[in-house]
């Protein structure tokens, strides 16, 4: 059975883009204090900007992603989440298919997308220009 490290590794890997972009943490806390963490990079293949996000804290945290300098706003935002909340459950040979990677759809709102990430979730959102 594939472990929740191996799909956070396999997500890392199949998202890692072309070129690595300026990720900015806003208000109220500095990068990481909140216990919200994030990349971005655009992949020049798919025409993406993939930004990865964390929440390592119990809570839910409510994020804005802003991408500065767009024209015509985002026209498609897919996410896949990982949720790894429950310590207690893992993917075993009986259970193989407990935690794995979730895709769902977001609409944004000219170039900011609002989310919600639930307490230890890892995030990928991949944003069609």
């Amino acid at each position: 059975a594939k472990t929740v490290s191996y799909y956070v590794q396999a997500l890392y890997a199949q998202n890692k883009g072309t070129n690595v972009l300026s990720t900015t943490i806003a208000n109220p806390t500095p990068k990481g204090q909140d216990g919200i963490f994030a990349s971005a990079v655009y992949d020049k293949e798919s025409n993406e900007v993939i930004v990865k996000g964390i929440n390592t804290t119990e809570g839910s945290k409510s994020i804005d992603i802003k991408l500065n300098g767009l024209k015509n706003g985002i026209a498609k935002v897919n996410t896949i989440t990982l949720d790894c909340s429950d310590y207690d459950m893992e993917n075993t040979v009986d259970n193989p298919n407990a935690i794995v990677p979730q895709e769902a759809t977001l609409k944004a709102e000219g170039s900011t997308i609002k989310a919600n990430v639930a307490g230890k979730n890892f995030v990928v959102f991949k944003i069609k220009k």
